[in-house]
């Protein structure tokens, strides 16, 4: 009886080596942050830790290397002041900013090339709380949703209340 052979026919294996590549590539994704300000290093890493739970690569990269040839999906973090960003925004596609105040953010989709995800701060705070939202919808959702939202907190100073009797 003949042994089969542990070799493939050359097309099989060329188009074996095709879809292995393919799908790796098609699961890295660019996060684009300003890693000197700790609200967006944190929420970057929170995007990252989202990210690879749904089995995706992560290439974190500073936000000066932002560009609209960046071939993979990307999360971009950015406060809406950040001119670079918004006219990179602008050119996939994104829909302009209106007025984000203190610890505001908007979430951006675009499709014009690769798939792209923006969260714009309205200052830093805001910009992490972007991230966060972020992170929770790549859980739920991985990299199927569509965003196109801003929010506001309705209360800006906002801490801890302890439900103490003012009688005792």
């Amino acid at each position: 009886m003949e042994q089969p052979s542990n070799s493939c026919h050359p097309f099989y294996c060329f188009m074996l080596v095709l879809l292995l590549t393919s799908v790796t590539l098609a699961d890295v994704v660019g996060v684009f942050y300003d890693n000197t300000v700790p609200q967006s290093e944190f929420a970057a890493s929170e995007i990252r830790m989202a990210l690879q739970g749904k089995d995706h690569a992560v290439e974190l990269k500073p936000l000066s290397e932002l560009s609209p040839d960046y071939p993979k999906q990307k999360i971009v973090l950015s406060l809406a002041a950040d001119r670079a960003a918004c006219q990179v925004l602008s050119i996939q596609g994104g829909a302009t900013l209106s007025g984000l105040g203190e610890q505001a953010y908007a979430l951006r989709t675009t499709t014009k090339g690769a798939r792209s995800y923006w969260v714009l701060g309205g200052d830093v705070n805001g910009l992490m709380y972007g991230g966060l939202q972020m992170a929770e919808n790549v859980r739920f959702n991985g990299l199927a949703g569509t965003y196109n939202s801003q929010e506001a907190p309705y209360i800006k100073n906002r801490g801890v209340k302890y439900n103490l009797p003012l009688d005792a």
